[in-house]
């Protein structure tokens, strides 16, 4: 490569260094006066925080930039390009802290009426100094390339996480002491956990996470599923608590909110998993299909926006209720979340009570069975409550797994389903049996529902598999 061309890639890196560090200026100096503007109620400087947070977006855009023409225009090497890709993380992270002293601010002059704990004060000061020196050594150390300054950050995170979980645990004692204190305690709580987040962002670790397994996949021979019994009792169970809940998949990488969201939704009636970034989101929506999903919108890894706009590219789940649940409360972002694909977008703070009701809302709409105590289709009545079936007012005894067979097709009638789906929906994908085994619960659902001699509803579709139809076969 000419000398020429070499300096001016050189000079083109340092032009983006210096981007990244005027972004990170700001960013620190946005926290630190969110802080002030907290701490002395002073909202004409919370009303700055907010106008000036469109200056770090400006400089996000103008990073975005600069690295998209050294990629298509330089060819960088390879130390040279983790530099590059290293840069477009670090602005859109420091993009986000922005974003979090905004919301700060936004808390501070809600807060602007009110008399909080003067701890609680306290606490949030000293958790934006821990995050506010974080992020100076973590800047300083990608600007100079300090391997063991970046090392120390990191561990100094630990620190951070304690002062948040100390912080947390005296607003919730706080807050029970006087029921009063619950709406001012909201706005609060949502400071400080935008400094917490903040002081992740820039080293953020790697989360490991674990579960027991549903089962062990064995080798398929010749079409044959086979599995242990341990595991195949384990997700029959999970199927059959499954065909009474509507299952609801949270997508939320705040620990405390998630068990929030975890007992409201579970006290009202819904099953629900957790994802904690946007990866693992995809994942568990392809092995286990929820009923409707509850999408923070910054996460890790993966934006909630683009995992909203993948679930929509793809045929199966193109449909699947989406809930954006996120901090960033302006119109513009709520018409972005709607034109990805999202079905309703609700700010936070939120009323879990609420939250319970649009999700109820969105179900009926989108889908009227899993809102239903009772479903219908010709002369068959499934009560979902009191688990019983009805043709023409006259009982029909079904077995477990009949009955959910029975339920799948009372959800999407008219649609024909293959074995494999029908394993997959009513049996579980981590449950391996013979895909034959449709065809003897098929066989004994037809026998349970005609055994007066009525008309079958159940209409064969060679090479196709079963539906639910009025329609003769």
């Amino acid at each position: 490569m000419p000398e020429h061309t070499l300096k001016r890639f050189d000079e083109e890196l340092e032009r983006l260094s210096a981007t990244i560090s005027e972004m990170g200026g700001l960013a620190e100096n946005q926290l630190a006066q969110s802080l002030v503007a907290l701490r002395t109620r002073d909202t004409e400087a919370a009303e700055k925080v907010i106008g000036d947070d469109a200056r770090v977006d400006a400089l996000d855009e103008a990073v975005q930039e600069q690295t998209i023409k050294l990629l298509a225009l330089r060819q960088p090497m390879a130390i040279d390009l983790r530099v590059i890709l290293s840069s477009i993380k670090i602005a859109a992270a420091l993009e986000r802290i922005a974003d979090y002293a905004k919301n700060n601010a936004k808390r501070s002059i809600v807060l602007s009426q009110t008399t909080p704990p003067p701890a609680a004060v306290s606490g949030i000061d000293r958790l934006g100094r821990l995050v506010r020196v974080a992020l100076k050594d973590v800047l300083d150390a990608f600007a100079h390339g300090d391997v063991d300054k970046a090392r120390d950050v990191w561990q100094r995170d630990e620190e951070i996480d304690q002062v948040y979980t100390g912080l947390f645990r005296e607003l919730l004692t706080y807050m029970m002491e006087d029921p009063r204190t619950i709406q001012e305690h909201r706005a609060r709580r949502r400071s400080r956990h935008q400094h917490r987040r903040a002081g992740e962002l820039p080293h953020r670790r790697a989360r490991l996470r674990g579960g027991a397994a549903q089962g062990q996949r064995c080798p398929l021979r010749r079409g044959q599923r086979t599995v242990s019994m341990t595991a195949q009792a384990a997700a029959r169970r999970d199927v059959q608590t499954s065909s009474v809940k509507p299952h609801v998949l949270i997508v939320e990488d705040e620990t405390a909110l998630v068990e929030l969201l975890r007992y409201n939704l579970e006290q009202s009636g819904f099953r629900v998993s957790v994802a904690h970034d946007g990866e693992e989101a995809l994942t568990l929506v392809q092995e286990d299909m929820p009923d409707l999903v509850l999408l923070d919108w910054m996460l890790p890894l993966m934006s909630g926006i683009e995992v909203c706009r993948q679930l929509r590219r793809q045929t199966l789940t193109a449909n699947l209720p989406i809930i954006m649940l996120t901090a960033r409360s302006e119109e513009g972002d709520r018409v972005r979340g709607l034109d990805a694909g999202a079905d309703d977008y609700v700010p936070k703070p939120f009323s879990p009570t609420e939250l319970v009701a649009r999700i109820r809302a969105v179900l009926r709409r989108i889908r009227p069975a899993l809102a239903d105590e009772a479903l219908s289709y010709s002369d068959i009545v499934m009560d979902l409550v009191a688990h019983r079936v009805t043709r023409g007012g006259k009982p029909v005894h079904l077995g477990p797994t009949e009955f959910r067979l029975l339920r799948h097709f009372m959800e999407h009638p008219g649609r024909v389903f293959s074995r494999e789906q029908l394993l997959d929906s009513v049996w579980g994908k981590d449950v391996y049996v013979e895909a034959r085994t449709v065809d003897v619960h098929i066989r004994r659902l037809r026998i349970a529902l005609n055994g007066d001699q009525r008309a079958d509803l159940i209409r064969t579709v060679r090479a196709a598999g079963y539906a639910l139809d009025v329609t003769p076969g």
